[in-house]
């Protein structure tokens, strides 16, 4: 059977063996083991933090039983967060590749909300029937071709035509190639 009790009242049926505390920003983080008269052994964890005049504490009791196997997860969701964390710099389609295709399932709608993207509302078919070497990689010759053409004066809108792109794939070119600052 399930019932509630607060936690004070419940941590006072407990005698304290061990506690730590950890203080981060305006929040605290408390870990107690404590056991009860038939010597059973518990992990509280409880957060506080000030809300408004009063002080807002959410804790959990852990049987001793089941701290390792929370451990476990718990450095399981740590490793994936660094891992998340070191990946920010790089392209979410580069973060799905690396996280495994387990986590894609879970994640790729939450990866986009990391970054601030919205889902995307065209498929790479879809820009491809409009210009139809859209996020091709650039050859060699396509920028030679790219800085000749430039040098001579044709506008961003016919260089789309001519490369079958995007006129934001050219001038972004332009940028990586430094062609305004050679010849403007």
């Amino acid at each position: 059977m399930f019932y509630y009790k607060p936690i004070e009242t419940f941590i006072m049926e407990f005698r304290n063996l061990f506690s730590d505390c950890v203080g981060i920003g305006n929040r605290e983080y408390v870990f107690d083991i404590v056991v009860n008269s038939e010597e059973n052994l518990k992990l509280i964890i409880s957060e506080n933090q000030p809300a408004g005049v009063r002080i807002y504490q959410n804790s959990i009791c852990v049987p001793i039983e089941d701290v390792k196997t929370i451990r476990d997860a718990l450095n399981k969701s740590l490793k994936r967060i660094d891992k998340i964390t070191r990946m920010r710099s790089h392209s979410s389609s580069e973060i799905f590749e690396n996280l495994g295709t387990n986590v894609r399932i879970i994640y790729k709608e939450e990866i986009g909300v990391i970054y601030g993207q919205s889902p995307k509302s065209y498929t790479l078919d879809d820009k491809r029937k409009t210009h139809a070497r859209a996020y091709l990689p650039w050859s060699v010759d396509d920028d030679e071709k790219l800085e000749k053409l430039f040098c001579d004066g044709i506008n961003t809108k016919e260089l789309a035509e001519i490369f079958q792109r995007n006129p934001g794939a050219i001038i972004s070119r332009v940028k990586k190639l430094e062609l305004w600052e050679k010849y403007e």
